[in-house]
């Protein structure tokens, strides 16, 4: 059913299934469901630029570093998406973390 739903939204060009521009959406309250490999951790660092806004960077795990998919995970649950923690193989797109998005992209 995730698959069918997911594909769907791509057809309307509501997907996304890039880590850095899925964690920029999630902090703007902009996902309406969100799919994670449950097995998956993808780290990197996120800063809040005052004239550009959230940028996330992937990186190896270091100090100051945080998991990328639990920080989407963590945003699209507190601004009401759905949040489905999913094995490897049930994720319907070929990331570790991809999202359906309220609106479709500009």
């Amino acid at each position: 059913q995730a698959q069918k739903h997911y594909e769907q939204a791509q057809k309307q060009e509501k997907t996304l299934n890039n880590t850095q521009a899925i964690v920029r959406a999630a902090f703007y309250g902009q996902i309406d469901t969100l799919f994670v490999n449950a097995k998956a951790q993808e780290w990197g660092f996120i800063r809040n630029y005052k004239h550009q806004g959230l940028k996330a960077y992937e990186s190896d795990q270091k100090p100051g570093s945080q998991d990328l998919l639990n920080y989407a995970a963590i945003h699209t649950f507190q601004n009401q998406g759905r949040l489905l923690i999913l094995a490897p193989e049930e994720i319907p797109d070929t990331s570790n973390i991809c999202a359906i998005l309220r609106y479709p992209k500009d």
